[in-house]
């Protein structure tokens, strides 16, 4: 059976909601990338991207992905963009069982409009704008989202599935 679990997709797609369910439902340890980031460098995501710009950010980011493929028994919820970066996805899918939870742009829409004020990539956005954001970059992402070793519906799929899949996908599939 793999060891480590990481899932991708674009924010609010519900990789932190799944990550914990089916980290307790594993007996594994849930662990938030962005939360390793903020505690490994000591500040605020938003923080740190205002002061050393978005290619720092991304290095930072990618080396904490490196050492979390190095832990056992773990559900990583990686940041929407992550698997978009460097060589990011192919080494998570070399160390883990990627999954990329697949969201209709309009049900992401409906989810992260409730959420603008806590998320500063969206705030200030008009519905409309929101929309025409989220559309855009889920285009330019979900190329590299596609790359995960398993693709679920964010929508339909029971979180009381994911178990079940993970643990009847063959660890010699990892890439």
């Amino acid at each position: 059976m793999v060891k480590r679990v990481f899932l991708v997709g674009y924010m609010g797609s519900g990789k932190s909601t799944i990550g914990r369910y089916l980290a307790s439902d594993m007996g594994w340890t849930f662990v938030d990338a962005d939360a390793e980031f903020e505690k490994a460098v000591g500040k605020k995501i938003t923080e740190y991207w205002q002061e050393k710009g978005e290619a720092s950010f991304r290095e930072e980011e990618a080396k904490i992905l490196r050492e979390l493929g190095k832990r056992e028994n773990v559900v990583v919820a990686t940041g929407g963009g992550a698997p978009c970066y460097g060589t990011n996805m192919d080494e998570m899918n070399h160390v883990g069982l990627t999954v990329y939870i697949s969201v209709e742009p309009e049900n992401l829409f409906e989810r992260l409009r409730k959420a603008k004020a806590h998320r500063p990539l969206l705030a200030g956005k008009s519905d409309e704008e929101l929309k025409e954001y989220i559309k855009e970059q889920l285009a330019k992402r979900e190329p590299h989202y596609r790359k995960a070793l398993m693709i679920v519906d964010g929508e339909r799929l029971a979180f009381s599935s994911y178990k079940m899949f993970i643990e009847a996908f063959p660890e010699e599939d990892l890439k």
